[in-house]
């Protein structure tokens, strides 16, 4: 449940016209959404090893806080 209400957050935080949406917070919400996935990725690659599964679980703890931070000041 987490997982998708991080990428509404995402969407929220791209897509939204409000004023404080400004252009450097919704290239931080994109470049870290982008991080979280590459993580997310990497992870699902090399789940055999310890340091995969970490890896996994950071982007997805990462794609999470993202979710969160892209709703804004509200």
């Amino acid at each position: 449940m987490i997982i998708p209400l991080g990428a509404f957050g995402v969407l929220v935080g791209l897509l939204a016209g409000a004023p404080y949406f400004t252009l450097p917070f919704k290239l931080a919400i994109g470049s870290s959404a982008a991080v979280a996935t590459a993580l997310f990725i990497l992870g699902i690659k090399f789940r055999a090893h310890l340091w995969g599964k970490i890896v996994n679980v950071l982007g997805a703890y990462l794609w999470c806080a993202t979710g969160v931070i892209g709703f804004g000041p509200h």
